[in-house]
């Protein structure tokens, strides 16, 4: 953690003392890269993962950000689903290859 540069913002969706989601964003030159997000699986689909990504724009914009933007995994339709739900849509794609 001591290498992200930038203003970092780190979120906690709980509910008592149980963590049912986590999410990491990090505002740098007037945007928020979302580096992060994950929803206890037993908690999917009942709008955490929502909350979560508005926290983090509103937190965002009260910076000053001009945009956000994140990495989704194209085997990910959930998450993918989400984040066009806000908005955001691809603007560049690639894929891994291994050697093993």
């Amino acid at each position: 953690m001591k290498q992200i540069t930038g203003h970092p913002a780190f979120l906690t969706f709980q509910r008592d003392d149980e963590v049912l989601g986590v999410a990491l964003g990090v505002y740098e030159s007037a945007w928020l890269g979302i580096f992060g997000m994950q929803t206890r699986q037993s908690m999917r689909g009942k709008g955490i993962g929502s909350l979560m990504l508005k926290g983090l724009a509103d937190w965002a914009v009260a910076q000053g950000a001009l945009g956000l933007y994140l990495q989704v995994e194209q085997s990910n339709p959930r998450a993918r689903a989400l984040y066009e739900r806000f908005g955001f849509r691809t603007v560049y794609a690639y894929h891994y290859r291994t050697l093993f």
